[in-house]
């Protein structure tokens, strides 16, 4: 996922997904990343927003918890 605006990588722009998600979840969810099979892997400020949780939103825009903090996601990532 990127943050750049240009044309060549509007496939994997952060505010396309953002704006795609935002009729489907609620407000406080925040796309950083994706996965293989199209999920989206969010920041969730709804309820900490001094720091959010990770949460998977899938195809079929469920959400569900991954992580307690970025920093626990992260500690996730490796073997």
């Amino acid at each position: 996922m990127t943050i750049h605006e240009e044309d060549k990588w509007q496939e994997y722009s952060a505010r396309r997904v953002f704006e795609m998600l935002k009729p489907h979840v609620p407000t406080g969810i925040f796309p950083f990343a994706d996965t293989p099979g199209g999920q989206h892997i969010c920041f969730d400020y709804r309820n900490t927003p001094a720091q959010p949780t990770i949460v998977l939103v899938t195809v079929e825009m469920d959400i569900y918890p991954i992580a307690n903090s970025f920093s626990e996601f992260l500690e996730m990532m490796h073997d």
